[in-house]
């Protein structure tokens, strides 16, 4: 009796040792993974294609003739969490309940990149004395098409999308690690 009592004790220790231990290394996943995200930096959880016209009318009275310009241009436009903001002292998981509430850096947009080899001049036109576009105005030009581009952001959807894509993102991967409750927050800018 003492033998099976003894074995009994050993098996429950064990069984409630083992049950620990799985919760802890389950509880080490779950901050080791966003640890590593966010070690990770930038986390791209949506990407626009932004066609952009860019067009200058260069008339001024004193100057005779005038000059215009138009170009047309793909932008490539990245947005997503920079996880290297995230705060972990935000996230608060309770194991026992299986709940986590996450707190995430808000989404932004995470570049722009409008390729050199995707800048099409449509049209120009020279009339008069005056000189073609230089390579800095039209650099200046092509520049004021990329601030056009983010001014317009807003408007875009593009950072909706972006938080709900990377509530898509972590709430599948909370949930293999075994979160039932998921709270996703992303912090005020």
């Amino acid at each position: 009796m003492r033998l099976l009592r003894t074995i009994l004790m050993a098996a429950v220790l064990s069984g409630m040792l083992l049950l620990a231990v799985s919760c802890d290394s389950r509880r080490r996943s779950a901050e080791q993974t966003l640890r590593e995200l966010s070690a990770a930096g930038e986390l791209v959880t949506c990407e626009y294609t932004v066609s952009k016209v860019i067009k200058a009318d260069d008339m001024v009275p004193w100057k005779i003739g005038d000059r215009k310009i138009l170009f047309s241009c793909n932008a490539y436009l990245k947005a997503g969490v920079d996880m290297a903001a995230y705060n972990p002292a935000k996230t608060v998981i309770d194991r026992e309940k299986k709940s986590v509430i996450l707190v995430l850096p808000s989404p932004k947009v995470l570049s722009v990149n409008i390729p050199v080899e995707e800048i099409r001049l449509v049209y120009s036109r020279v009339t008069g004395l005056r000189d073609e576009f230089s390579a800095d105005e039209r650099g200046r030009l092509l520049r004021q098409g990329e601030e056009a581009i983010l001014r317009d952001v807003p408007k875009m959807g593009i950072i909706r999308d972006a938080r709900e894509n990377a509530v898509a993102f972590f709430e599948p991967l909370l949930r293999s690690l075994g979160f039932e409750d998921i709270n996703i927050y992303f912090d005020s800018l």
